[in-house]
């Protein structure tokens, strides 16, 4: 068994969580890259778990293969806005529900957890936002994030980072 820190990552196949995976991989990190497509796109020599994570089941069989006090990073969500507008139930399964179930695997393992947002949460008339703002998402892929906000900052260990 390795004492090396370990982390997971979801979302490992997209631009942020594939870029993550290597600078933690890079700073002797054991990296979990959880994907649910595209695994082409994770860096080798990453260990990596195929994972949907609106399905509780696959996330919580995850809990075996990390330790408490782990770091798990949750950069998973659907992106597109457009499929968010066409497919709120899609958007609402991987965005919000597949939130709920990283949440939950945070809980049981103790683990920290970080949520990626987005600052396309506020809609953009007035600038200069601070965390302390109300968030007024102007579309349904802005309102997942924001609802996904609130699932993880219920959590003790819970954080919400907005990417510009």
């Amino acid at each position: 068994m390795s004492n090396k820190k370990k982390v997971l990552i979801t979302g490992a196949s997209g631009l942020l969580g594939s870029q993550l995976a290597r600078t933690f991989k890079d700073k002797k990190y054991e990296v979990l890259a959880v994907f649910n497509q595209k695994p082409e796109f994770v860096a080798s020599g990453i260990e990596m778990l195929k994972c949907d994570i609106s399905n509780r089941d696959e996330v919580m069989s995850l809990k075996k293969r990390i330790k408490a006090s782990s770091l798990i990073i949750h950069c998973a969500a659907i992106t597109d806005v457009d499929l968010c507008e066409k497919d709120n139930g899609l958007c609402s399964s991987v965005n919000i529900e597949g939130t709920k179930n990283i949440c939950e695997l945070a809980s049981k393992t103790k683990s920290q957890l970080i949520y990626i947002s987005t600052s396309s949460v506020f809609d953009g008339k007035t600038g200069n936002y601070k965390e302390t703002d109300k968030p007024s998402p102007v579309n349904y892929y802005n309102f997942s994030k924001v609802e996904g906000e609130k699932v993880v900052l219920k959590y003790e260990k819970g954080i919400a980072v907005r990417m510009i």
